[in-house]
């Protein structure tokens, strides 16, 4: 299919134009890091493609006591479990090593709940993501989700943007919600496609200051807008074919 092949073309470029011999990085300027890493090897994996030990490696590196997956290997707070990261961070971990890390992922994913059940998120502006990517990886592993007891303070979640409410509406799915519970988001986010098929990008990726530890309680950084608009639409892609795979709809 055109989706698989474009797929593969993406992968082999991946292989063959790396800028580090273990992991991969935003850029070939800014140094490995294990968030595009364990992005990288989620695709190999889809395709079925061999994944390298050395990468795997880097990863298991990036763990860290606290229960999570720093971004970089540093002594800042980059340097920190940042739990945004660690979903698919430790997906991509050989199998041996997520036996190993179990107990603190458990723990990570304890301390890192916030109120109405979401997961904070270091490189985010709002938990969409970071949940959604935890929702995803807890059924990747058949694991259960804890439970969690609403907080009525909480109040109601609001989306301004295809990127949120693409991770919102994979969020209710992924917590089985009825179909009459995702429709109007899914008919909203239809609504913002682009006559050219992309979502509009928005501000939501904070490149966090690397002196803000806590950037959920008070964020220090400057935000980024998906001007390509391709994390955006490839996030709304992911979650409709979730919807289909899910036969939500």
């Amino acid at each position: 299919s055109d989706s698989r092949a474009a797929a593969e073309k993406g992968a082999a470029w991946l292989c063959h134009e790396r800028s580090y011999r273990a992991g991969w990085g935003y850029n070939a300027f800014t140094g490995p890091d294990a968030d595009s890493t364990a992005n990288c090897l989620a695709l190999l994996g889809e395709l079925d493609w061999p994944i390298q030990p050395e990468d795997q490696d880097f990863l298991f590196r990036h763990w860290r006591r606290e229960g999570g997956m720093a971004t970089y290997d540093k002594d800042d707070a980059w340097g920190t479990a940042h739990w945004d990261v660690t979903p698919l961070g430790y997906l991509g971990l050989k199998d041996e090593d997520r036996q190993q890390l179990r107990d603190g992922f458990l723990k990570g994913l304890e301390v890192n709940r916030m109120a109405g059940g979401m997961w904070r998120a270091y490189w985010w502006r709002n938990s969409f993501y970071s949940t959604f990517v935890t929702l995803e990886a807890l059924d990747s592993l058949s694991l259960k989700e804890p439970d969690f007891a609403p907080d009525a303070s909480f109040g109601p979640l609001k989306v301004d943007n295809a990127f949120d409410l693409a991770c919102l509406i994979g969020i209710k799915a992924l917590r089985s919600a009825p179909f009459e519970d995702i429709a109007p988001l899914l008919r909203l986010l239809l609504g913002w496609q682009r006559a050219d098929g992309r979502w509009p990008g928005h501000p939501n990726l904070r490149v966090t200051d690397p002196s803000c530890y806590d950037p959920w309680l008070k964020p220090i950084g400057i935000y980024y807008t998906d001007e390509a608009a391709s994390i955006t639409t490839a996030t709304v892609i992911r979650v409709l074919s979730l919807l289909q795979k899910r036969s939500v709809c």
